[in-house]
């Protein structure tokens, strides 16, 4: 007797070997005169075009191509709506039930392929830059007019007054006119601090002559009489005039060259703001920059050549003024601290060097 073989059990393995249960959408699974084929899995958007093509009366075949109700064959991959809009097959007949609007608006079929790139007329238009270089832009800037105009009319008015004064007067009158004129803005501002009614009226006549700031603190102008008369008092007449002409021009110079440079969008990579501290000891105030304070320095050489004539000096008197009106000294106002600190070291240099 020949010998058995005996059955081993299958290897066990991860797949799944359980056939699929047959679908109503499934046509090709259908049982044999023997065993029943297992039907082949298929993929979701399979089944939905499947499901598209027989809902349109065609066979519901997943062939290459379906079959419409008047048996002319249809390709599978695109589909139109009553609108002319090319949509994926399976979703036409969703888009008539739920939009009947879109059959009665026809819209412009969608252009299939890669889009060219539109004309120059399609195009949104760029920008046109604004040249900060002009009068239109310079005009918007808040470069205080009508203060500087009064700011550089005291220089003038200085210079007037050295020329025509006699050198054998003293200057105690002009003195005391200049300590009259600061008593009688002081005044005025604590009264205005004081009675609303006169605050009023001093900023609707004055006020253009003020700072936002100064609304709330002491006038500008007292700090600016107040150091006219140290000046005045304490140094030399020339060096007296030349330090007042230096508070009344070269501040004004570098206070608009400043703000109009750094307005600019060319310019302003060309000048930065001054370190704080200067040279590692001297402090700077946070809104100089190099622009103004060149600006300062250039007018100052020119007021030291009109008053002292001697080239050298011109040069260290431009350094002296453009570094005395950068300089912040606890907080005190430039008006103050500029020709004080200009007149100082004028003199010093003549002590030292006798270059002015």
């Amino acid at each position: 007797m020949p010998p058995t073989l005996s059955k081993s059990p299958l290897p066990s393995t991860s797949y799944n070997l359980r056939t699929r249960r047959p679908t109503s959408l499934d046509n090709r699974s259908t049982p044999g005169t023997g065993r029943a084929q297992s039907p082949r899995r298929r993929s979701r958007p399979a089944l939905l075009r499947q499901a598209s093509a027989s809902s349109l009366g065609g066979t519901g075949t997943m062939g290459g191509t379906t079959r419409t109700a008047n048996g002319h064959r249809r390709s599978k991959s695109k589909s139109k709506t009553a609108n002319g809009t090319s949509v994926p097959n399976g979703v036409a007949v969703h888009l008539e039930e739920e939009n009947p609007t879109l059959t009665e608006a026809p819209t412009a079929p969608v252009v299939e392929g890669p889009q060219k790139p539109s004309s120059k007329a399609q195009r949104r238009p760029m920008r046109k830059r604004a040249n900060s270089l002009t009068f239109a832009a310079w005009s918007k800037l808040n470069l205080e007019i009508p203060r500087k105009t009064m700011h550089s009319s005291a220089g003038l008015l200085t210079l007037a007054l050295y020329m025509f004064w006699p050198e054998e007067q003293s200057l105690t009158p002009i003195i005391a006119g200049v300590f009259i004129l600061m008593c009688f803005i002081l005044i005025g501002d604590f009264l205005r601090f004081e009675v609303p009614s006169i605050r009023a009226e001093w900023e609707k006549h004055l006020g253009k002559f003020m700072r936002e700031s100064e609304k709330t603190k002491i006038n500008g102008t007292v700090w600016y009489c107040l150091g006219a008369i140290i000046c005045l008092y304490c140094y030399p007449r020339d060096i007296a005039v030349a330090s007042i002409m230096i508070l009344a021009w070269c501040d004004t110079a570098a206070s608009i060259v400043g703000r109009l440079i750094s307005s600019s969008r060319r310019l302003s990579p060309y000048s930065p703001k001054l370190p704080n501290p200067l040279f590692g000891y001297i402090p700077i105030a946070r809104t100089k920059s190099l622009g103004g304070t060149l600006a300062g320095g250039i007018v100052g050489a020119c007021i030291s050549w009109g008053m002292f004539g001697h080239t050298w000096g011109c040069v260290v008197v431009a350094f002296i003024a453009g570094i005395a009106e950068a300089v912040d000294i606890g907080g005190l106002d430039d008006n103050l601290t500029l020709p004080v600190l200009s007149g100082a070291m004028i003199w010093l240099l003549r002590i030292a060097t006798g270059l002015v």
